[in-house]
Parts: C-alpha cells; structure tokens; sequence
C-alpha cells in the first residue's frame, strides 16, 4: 500500500463516517486513484470517536508510515472536526469538500426551492461545473436573483465555504477529476456487505485481506492488459494513436472521451502581438462562456483557462481541439503525467525478502518473460524466416543454459509433462459448476450477435467521423475579440 501512496499520491479521500463492528468503532479508509483510474487502497484505521483529536492522531498516524509525503488534495465530508484537524496535520494539502455529499444534504435545507422548476439543474451546475470564478459569481447571482435566496442561511454558509467545493478555486491542486469522496464510500460498501455488528477486528482483518486481494487481482489483470496491447482507438487520429501507446486502458477511455467532445467545439482567433496564437473556443449549445486557449506553435505548448490539465492531468477538450486545428498529432511530454501511463509503478514487484537486494520474485520474473515470449512468438507465427529466427535463437539460448546449470531438469518445470489422473471427459469436478456444451445453434446466435455489435461500432465511428467534418467545415475567424467575454458576445461579434 506504500508503494501505491508513493505513485498516486496527489488525491486523497477519506471517510469517517461509517461504524459498524463489535466496538462501535469509526472504520475510516484512506483511498485514491491508481493509474486504471481504479480505486486503490493506501490504508485504513479505526478510531472510537469523531473527534478532533481523534482524526488528528489518525492522520499523524497515517502521514508517519507513508514517510510524510503531503496528499496535493484530500477530499472528505463535511465535518467541523476533519476540517480542523486537516489544516492542523496536512498543512500543505488543498482540502475539498464531497459535492455528492453537499447535494444530498441540500435536501434537507432547501426543499422548498427544489421544487422549483429548473433550481435543482442550476444548482447541480454551481457545484459541478463552474470552471471560473467568473462563471460561478454569474451563476450564484442568477440563483439568487431568480429564486429570490439571496439571505437564505444554509445558502449562505455555502457560499461562504465555495473555495472548499467549487473546483474553481482548487485547478492549480491535482484532483484527478474527481468532486466527490464517494470513492472512500465505495471502499466501504465493499466491506459492509461482509460485515456486522458482532465483528471482531481479528474478523475485520481477514476480511479487509480478502477485499485487498480481490482489487490487487482487479489491477494484475489491468496491467497484464495494458502490457499486452493498446486499447481499440475509435477514430483514426494520430493523437488518439498517440495517446493509446502511452495512456493505460483506463485513462485511455477518459482521454480519448475528451478528444470526442473537443470535435463539437468551435473557435475564434483573437490577435496578439507575440507569436502565441489566441482562440476563443465554445459549443453553442452548452456554453454560456468561452474559454481562452493560448498556443505556442513553435513547442505546441497550450494553456486554457478552464484548467482542467492542471486539476485532472488530461489535456482538456478545447486545448485538444486546437492541437487537432493546428495538425498537432503528438501530446508534448510535459502533458504527459506520468501517474496515468503504463509505467506509473514498476512492472515487477519484489519479493519481501529480497527488496534491498533488487531480486525479482520468480513467480513475477516468470510471468513477465511468459509474456515477452508469447509476444515474440505470436507477431513471428505467419513468417518462416522469423520462426527460424525464433527456433536459432531458443536452440543458442537453451546451449548456454545447460552449460552454466549442467543440464535442463524438465520433470522440475511447472506445466512440464506427467502422469497424472484426470477427471473422465465430459464430468465435471467436485464443486465445479456445470456447463452446457455448445450447441451449433449457441454458435451461429453468438456470431450474429458479434456481427450485429461490429455493425454497430462501425456506424457510430462513421457518425463521429461525419460531426467532425461538418465542424470543420463551420469553423470561423475573427478580429478584436476582447479577453474576457461571454459567448453571446462573441457570436454577435462581427
């Protein structure tokens, strides 16, 4: 768990909240994000109260056996004595406040005004989706205004603690998108379906072992994925071609999500004086403001004012339609956080004996060079000059083998072949599930069924495919834009 703290760090969540075992204790999980955009374990403790005194000793705990490496974000409930004892021990961390929780708990305090028509639309879009400060004062005063809940108090209270929830105030802290703390809840439901109130902490322990196991056998089938191949690109892009050799499968999806909607967007050039290019970029149909991307032609450096880089570690949807304008068809390496690519953490982990020493566990070391090998035959199968490469190679290999080690003990190999009785054909193990055999009607149903979802697939990429070309059909340039302006203006801008 300290070697995932070390990669993933920068977003930590944390839930005090739940309480279930022989105690009364207060299980609190410490969660992030791994590179899978997974949810990963980075500890959990248990504390007998929520006080503040309470989440400070767990928090000083916690902090001294990762090394007292700072989170850049922790994200929690609303809770008077988390907050204090957050700003008393991770000093140097941004501490956000769980929109989901916010939303939820507007219910009991603004009734009333959600049942109005169009509040609770306008509502959810001050707490998720206001990306300037300038968005989020133009959205409040229209809340307030429309709704007449300007000296509402729990309101009120909220605006006051807007630079705890409002992502932004919190872009120049990585976040890794995420605006809730329902991670640290997810964690939780993970273990109450396993626990009750009769559970001792020697139970918890074993269960808290098995959920573990479970979600390091989710991320070894995860890694094993991403060091097989590249994940399906949906649009023939070079950035997507790009970003699917570097980004695991994962972060892949949210990066090539992002690149799908940048497509639907449109721009207006602003003149500068340097050589940094300026574009208004907006979609007509959602935006009320436009953001302001600056580009570097001669480094394909690119800045947005949204920010979304700097809080999610993804190039943003307007930065990428401008790389995608000006034919850039690589993402520069200092876009390229390293925590979402496939080397975010070593592909060997080391056995617990021999981590001083660098020794490779050998089941680890096994199952790496199966893969390597089984790459190398695969992609040499259709060729004969590169199965004699193969084979040539494999004979030198096995000689120098046998000289260093006197000799190849097959009987000692693992898969090697031996006597042994098997289960008569067409029974089944005890405890085994039994299976049906296919039947030539299963068969041909699945492969129509195949046909019709690779039909589907092709229809939706030449849809995608016709949106982007209508939307670079309808791109437009102006001159004399002001910096700052809301999209009404800009498309009455002559």
């Amino acid at each position: 768990m300290r070697q995932d703290y070390e990669a993933f760090y920068e977003l930590l969540g944390n839930d005090g909240t739940y309480c279930t075992n022989k105690y009364d204790m207060v299980c609190a999980p410490f969660v992030g994000i791994n590179n899978h955009t997974r949810i990963c374990m980075f500890g959990i403790g248990f504390m007998l109260n929520e006080r503040t005194e309470s989440f400070e000793w767990l928090y000083k705990t916690f902090l001294a056996s990762m090394g007292g490496i700072q989170p850049r974000t922790i994200m929690t409930d609303q809770s008077h004595a988390m907050s204090t004892a957050i700003a008393n021990c991770f000093p140097k961390s941004k501490h956000r406040l769980c929109v989901w929780h916010l939303f939820k708990n507007s219910s009991a305090h603004l009734g009333h005004l959600k049942d109005k028509l169009g509040f609770n639309k306008l509502f959810s879009r001050i707490l998720k989706r206001c990306h300037t400060v300038e968005e989020l004062e133009h959205c409040w005063k229209r809340l307030t205004k429309e709704y007449n809940c300007a000296h509402h108090p729990w309101l009120t209270r909220l605006y006051e603690l807007r630079e705890k929830w409002c992502c932004a105030y919190d872009k120049d802290y990585f976040s890794a998108g995420v605006l809730s703390s329902q991670r640290s809840e997810s964690t939780n439901n993970s273990l109450c379906k396993r626990l009750s109130k009769t559970t001792t902490l020697c139970d918890f322990y074993d269960i808290f072992g098995t959920v573990l196991s479970e979600w390091r056998s989710h991320e070894r089938k995860d890694n094993s994925l991403c060091w097989e191949g590249t994940p399906e690109v949906s649009i023939p892009y070079s950035l997507l071609e790009f970003g699917s050799k570097i980004y695991t499968i994962g972060a892949y999806k949210r990066f090539e999500k992002e690149f799908v909607k940048a497509m639907s967007y449109k721009h207006k050039f602003v003149p500068s004086i340097d050589d940094t290019l300026c574009y208004y970029v907006y979609t007509e149909r959602t935006d009320e403001f436009a953001h302001v991307v600056s580009f570097d032609q001669s480094t394909n450096y690119a800045c947005c004012t949204c920010k979304r880089f700097e809080e999610g570690g993804f190039l943003c949807r307007h930065i990428l339609f401008i790389y995608h304008c000006n034919c850039v068809d690589k993402i520069p390496s200092i876009y390229i956080l390293k925590r979402w690519t496939k080397d975010a953490k070593p592909k060997e982990d080391l056995a617990e004996g021999s981590r001083e020493s660098g020794i490779v566990a050998s089941p680890v070391w096994k199952l790496d060079m199966h893969r390597q090998f089984h790459k190398v035959i695969i992609a040499s199968a259709d060729n004969d000059i590169t199965r004699g490469i193969v084979k040539n190679c494999f004979e030198k290999v096995k000689a120098e083998i046998e000289a260093i080690l006197g000799g190849i003990d097959v009987s000692d190999m693992e898969g090697a072949d031996v006597d042994v009785i098997k289960n008569p054909k067409g029974k089944t193990k005890k405890g085994e599930r039994f299976t049906r055999k296919r039947s030539i009607i299963d068969i041909q149903t699945s492969r129509a069924r195949g046909k019709h979802k690779a039909a589907a697939t092709r229809a939706r990429k030449k849809n995608i495919v016709n949106t982007v070309v209508e939307d670079d059909l309808a791109r437009n340039e102006v001159n004399n834009v002001p910096l700052h302006i809301g999209l009404r203006e800009i498309l009455m801008t002559p």
